[in-house]
């Protein structure tokens, strides 16, 4: 699809969100499979369940536009996705090492979901979909969230991933 206006770079946005949050959903599953720590797995599965609203309300916004969500794959997403997963699937790993590292693999997809939804939030904005906009920062005050949520956690945690080293 051509980008001419701001309306259709906003569309495709919308489209790159909506392929992330299915490939983020994936990665998150994945990372809950190699966590050891309890909080940590309680705070992957409840964003998980955040993730699969903030599809859901993706795809309500492409109804409000009329637009058909592309099926495809977000290819951004898909490789900061994969690269987070090997880091996070390391073999012979400390398990307080491997939850940094899950840790690092989480906030690197928020981190790219958080800036997604703060331009298409604006553009929205922009463009007079002042109801789309909120729906997107919601969705953006979630990840956020979830991302300062990781940091305290990380805190913590990465401290655990020094004692073996100290030992």
């Amino acid at each position: 699809m051509p980008l001419q206006k701001l309306q259709d770079l906003f569309v495709a946005q919308l489209h790159e969100l909506h392929a992330g949050e299915a490939a983020g959903i994936e990665a998150l599953r994945t990372l809950q499979g190699v966590t050891s720590h309890p909080r940590l797995l309680r705070a992957l599965k409840a964003h998980e369940a955040e993730s699969e609203a903030h599809a859901e309300r993706l795809e309500g916004i492409f109804e409000e536009l009329g637009i058909t969500p592309r099926r495809g794959g977000s290819q951004g997403m898909k490789g900061l996705c994969a690269d987070c997963l090997e880091l996070a699937r390391l073999a012979r790993v400390e398990p307080h090492v491997r939850d940094a590292a899950v840790i690092a693999a989480a906030q690197r997809i928020e981190h790219d979901e958080m800036a997604g939804y703060g331009c298409a939030r604006t553009w929205a904005k922009l463009l007079g979909h002042r109801t789309i906009a909120s729906t997107l920062q919601r969705s953006l005050n979630e990840e956020g969230r979830f991302d300062a949520k990781l940091s305290r956690l990380a805190d913590a945690m990465n401290r655990a991933a020094l004692e073996p080293a100290l030992a």
